[in-house]
């Protein structure tokens, strides 16, 4: 087998040793992992019976060979009753090596990839130092591919597309796609969601990849079936590319997945996109359906014969439909009218026009009406272009701008990507908490009976959050709240969060008689895990939106006898934490509380979940 096909799978990994003595260093144990060639010896145990040193080489290997380097300058013979062992799962071993040897050097033992190991153990079987120079244990080099796997939006997709294609290229290796065909209806039905009853709301409507591509190189790659959903590795953990590939990368063996975000965040400096190659020149290297590229060549034809910057007002599924409801969805993806309003007046007061992007007609129609910014769509009058070919429009277009500004979007992400200049700027974090708190106030004022009253409701919720921030006086949080509730009255959301207010305000009484409504306004004998609350205990989670999980928190210090329904909610969120004992004890508590006078709906909810937490 050549040298090339293997890969010393010791490297990085995590080592350990049986004991220290004084000669000892920091960290020892994995010294032996990255022999610099010079060193005496890597480790060294003290005098003992039997001392042992071991690594974990975080998966199972076919293993070819292991190399051992015994001290380098003397007392070579401390190491004649080496043993080597290997195992499967750290507690089967199997000897492959032992007996009385005095030698010098590396010793070397070939497996010929017919042992399979993630652990390794060297011990002495007598009463003496275990010190060594390095160990190596050779495996075959996995073959990896990367793949592109999002089964969202065409914005998010294309994204990870050209992340997984940059990835292939830059560490050589092959790209696999996953391109589900579309997940709603088309956008002709976003109108539909702005009826009372939001459920025909579109959710992504993507076209199957053969009516998109025209190029192999994508058409070719595409998986059958559906991978594992995941959102990459790096992102999560923080490792470069090239530490991934020493790890476990995914449920799918040796599969890199594409990140959607900045690859420039994600890579080691030496794998990361450049002004020499980059994700432009992926896009410009991929071949598109003759529609697609009839929509890319039109984009490029538009004369923007001033400097503009793109302002993408996302609204749709965050602000009219059911993801209103769900608290770590709702507060970063969308732009409400104050903080559009707010964009546009910064950029128009340096002097740049602005070019606003979305599906929202009406609301974009009122900005044009403001401030005579020009609608994107005004492109696409005698265009006709719709789905994906709009997409497509939509994003060279954005992409040949000064300046990007948007919320958390697929679509805007897209855009920065494939432009070689354009200014990427997050719109949530562009001003102050409180500048926030001023323009809102007086902009809601003046505005909110003219904004759709969803719009005036998700409104009303960013300037709770810019409270929070700012850390204002509980009456101010509660009124926001209490004016986005009065615009959109069924949105349990906003009883959740009106609710751990008053309980922080100390007012018990009110925040039960909300969170009662919140929890079982939607009560059915099917029971709390399908209803609207179900949902908002979202609340409890990602640590990213901390003034989310502070909501939980507020509701969770209420907890107690007799606030019933706070001991309910706690519960659930504990539950959903996989807290279980600190559930089960919750339960308990407001099961006792809820006897004068009972409410058969929480017993219903308790035996539910103390259902769960038996099983």
């Amino acid at each position: 087998m050549a040298a090339d096909d293997l890969q010393n799978v010791a490297s990085g990994k995590e080592a350990w040793q049986s004991s220290t003595s004084k000669w000892s260093k920091p960290h020892e144990a994995k010294r032996a992992l990255a022999d610099d060639g010079e060193r005496d010896f890597a480790f060294h145990t003290g005098l003992e019976d039997k001392p042992w040193w071991r690594v974990d080489l975080g998966e199972i290997y076919p293993i070819h060979s292991i190399v051992v380097g015994n001290r380098r300058k003397m007392n070579q013979e401390q190491a004649r009753t080496l043993k080597v062992e290997i195992s499967r799962d750290g507690e089967t071993w199997t000897a492959i090596h032992s007996g009385f040897l005095v030698w010098s050097g590396d010793l070397v033992l070939p497996l010929g990839g017919a042992a399979l190991a993630r652990h390794l153990r060297l011990s002495l079987q007598e009463k003496a130092y275990l010190h060594l120079s390095k160990v190596e244990v050779w495996a075959k080099r996995p073959k990896i591919k990367v793949a592109a796997n999002r089964p969202d939006g065409f914005g998010l997709r294309m994204q990870c597309l050209l992340n997984g294609l940059y990835l292939a290229k830059a560490l050589n290796c092959e790209f696999k796609l996953v391109w589900p065909d579309g997940i709603a209806g088309p956008a002709k039905d976003f109108e539909k969601s702005k009826e009372k009853d939001a459920s025909n709301l579109i959710g992504h409507s993507v076209e199957p990849l053969a009516s998109i591509f025209a190029d192999e190189r994508i058409l070719g790659a595409q998986s059958a079936g559906r991978l594992a959903i995941r959102s990459l590795i790096a992102e999560e953990t923080g490792l470069s590319a090239a530490q991934l590939l020493q790890s476990k990368l995914h449920d799918e063996p040796n599969t890199l997945y594409a990140p959607s975000g900045d690859l420039g965040e994600t890579l080691a400096p030496e794998l990361a996109p450049n002004a020499e190659f980059g994700l432009p020149d992926i896009f410009e290297s991929l071949k598109f359906s003759p529609s697609m590229e009839k929509a890319i060549q039109a984009a490029r034809a538009v004369d923007l014969e001033r400097n503009f910057a793109a302002l993408h007002i996302r609204s749709g599924d965050i602000v009219y439909g059911p993801y209103r409801l769900q608290g770590t969805r709702f507060a970063g993806k969308a732009v409400s009218m104050p903080l559009a309003r707010m964009a546009i007046e910064n950029l128009q007061g340096r002097g740049l026009d602005v070019l606003v992007f979305g599906e929202d007609g009406a609301s974009i129609a009122e900005l044009a009406r403001a401030y005579n910014v020009r609608p994107a769509a005004a492109y696409l009058k005698d265009l006709n272009y719709v789905g994906p070919e709009r997409s497509i429009f939509e994003i060279v277009l954005m992409s040949r701008t000064s300046e990007i500004w948007a919320a958390s979007s697929g679509f805007s992400r897209l855009a920065h990507s494939i432009s070689r200049s354009a200014q990427d700027v997050n719109i949530h974090k562009a001003f102050s908490s409180a500048k926030k708190i001023a323009f809102f106030t007086k902009d809601l004022a003046e505005n909110a009976g003219v904004y759709h009253p969803m719009q005036a409701a998700y409104a009303y919720w960013q300037l709770y959050v810019a409270h929070l921030a700012h850390k204002s006086p509980s009456a101010e949080k509660i009124a926001a709240l209490e004016a986005a509730k009065r615009h959109d009255p069924e949105n349990v959301m906003y009883d959740i969060a009106l609710a751990s207010e008053l309980y922080a305000a100390k007012r018990h009484e009110a925040a039960e008689g909300i969170l009662e409504r919140a929890l079982l306004q939607d009560f059915s004998p099917e029971g709390v895990w399908d209803s609207t609350f179900g949902l908002t205990v979202l609340l409890s989670g990602p640590q990213k939106k901390p003034y989310l999980s502070n909501l939980a928190a507020k509701i969770q210090q209420s907890a107690a006898p007799p606030y019933k329904y706070a001991l309910l909610a706690a519960a659930l969120i504990a539950y959903r934490k996989k807290e279980f004992a600190k559930a089960a004890a919750l339960l308990k508590d407001c099961v006792i509380a809820n006897k004068n006078p009972a409410d058969p709906r929480i017993q219903r909810i308790a035996e539910q979940i103390g259902d769960k937490l038996s099983a």
